[in-house]
């Protein structure tokens, strides 16, 4: 394939090539022969038979040399068509590597031209692709890890019913409803994950009372909240605007976010929840003390199944779905969201658009 391109970049160089020689074999045999032409009468020769000679030795000549100039571009061509179009074979090479199945491809950047940009291009984009595939495959072991658990302890149960080892009671029924909860929490996780891509697809926004909102969001929370004792503190501004809100998706971003400070705040601390007005769109900040996030999770931490806590267990971290659930909604509601540290805190934020008149 590249040496059918260099021969097709050459080609371009031809019309060019037989222009030039076409405009001066012309301007020899129209201006420099009638020059000729008006020199002989000056000095009262006849032009007849050494013009027919002028012109003949003229053309062999242009032809010869034309022949070596044409034979002279064609080397250089392909020599300079080669060294150009080596960044794009080195990103052909790479595909190549990649699709065959090596995730470490990637094309060395040879010039800083525009096909040097294009290396670049696609070693970020290998990059990501390479990220997003390991994410995929951590979330595959996740999802797995986190099926077992309570399959196992239903199945165990139930075998234990069935075989009477296990008599019933509440006490096993509670257990059993237990599990059944997590499974069905797992499943409600993905399905708003899955609303969340097509949120920005089926759009219908309503106007929102976000004091509302963050007070229905803490009483959804209060088991959370309560079991590790965590106080949380709301300083919105006064006359807060109402929000546009695509359905109860504003609800879901509440909800996650809350879960998200309790899940990662050390028992008996603070999560804070503060607002301000901009223009045009409320600021809303989620603050609160970590043990577990770090500032080198801060890139990574709205990607999906992302978790700053690697032993995957339930108790100190979910799948990783809640903030990438966050951020899909924000940007359907045309807001922004990020995440910092604060004098050792942290903080997530967001903006969304509001009904200020």
């Amino acid at each position: 394939m590249r040496q059918r391109l260099i021969w097709k970049v050459m080609a371009l160089n031809f019309p060019v090539i037989g222009l030039v020689i076409g405009v001066i074999w012309l301007s020899i045999d129209y201006l420099a022969a009638d020059y000729f032409t008006e020199l002989m009468d000056q000095y009262q020769i006849a032009p007849n038979e050494i013009h027919g000679m002028f012109l003949d030795s003229v053309h062999t000549y242009l032809a010869g040399a034309s022949a070596v100039a044409i034979l002279l571009a064609i080397v250089v061509s392909y020599a300079l068509s080669n060294r150009v179009l080596r960044p794009l074979k080195e990103v052909s090479t790479a595909i190549g590597k990649m699709s065959a199945g090596d995730r470490d491809a990637r094309a060395r950047t040879l010039s800083k031209d525009e096909l040097g940009d294009l290396a670049g291009a696609f070693n970020r984009m290998a990059d990501q692709l390479n990220r997003f595939e390991q994410l995929r495959e951590n979330m595959v072991v996740d999802v797995a890890h986190e099926l077992r658990t309570p399959v196992t302890n239903i199945r165990g149960y139930v075998e234990g019913l069935r075989d009477q080892i296990i008599s019933p009671s509440d006490a096993s029924l509670k257990v059993l409803e237990k599990e059944t909860l997590r499974l069905a929490n797992l499943v409600e996780s993905l399905l708003d994950l899955s609303r969340a891509d097509a949120a920005e697809f089926h759009l219908n926004s309503d106007s929102l009372d976000i004091s509302e909102a963050i007070s229905t969001a803490l009483e959804d929370c209060a088991y959370h909240l309560d079991s590790k004792n965590l106080t949380t503190v709301v300083d919105l501004p006064d006359n807060t605007p109402r929000v546009l809100s695509n359905g109860g998706n504003i609800q879901v971003i509440l909800n996650n976010l809350i879960q998200n400070a309790c899940q990662y705040s050390p028992a008996d601390e603070e999560i804070l929840i503060e607002g301000e007005r901009l223009p045009g769109r409320l600021l809303l900040r989620f603050s609160n003390r970590s043990e577990t996030i770090l500032p080198r999770d801060l890139p990574l931490i709205f990607e999906r199944f992302y978790r700053s806590e690697k032993s995957r267990s339930r108790n100190s971290g979910g799948a990783g779905i809640g903030l990438a659930i966050v951020k899909k909604l924000v940007d359907a509601h045309g807001g922004s969201v990020g995440a910092n540290f604060d004098n050792g805190k942290f903080s997530v934020w967001l903006t969304i658009p509001d009904l200020a008149d």
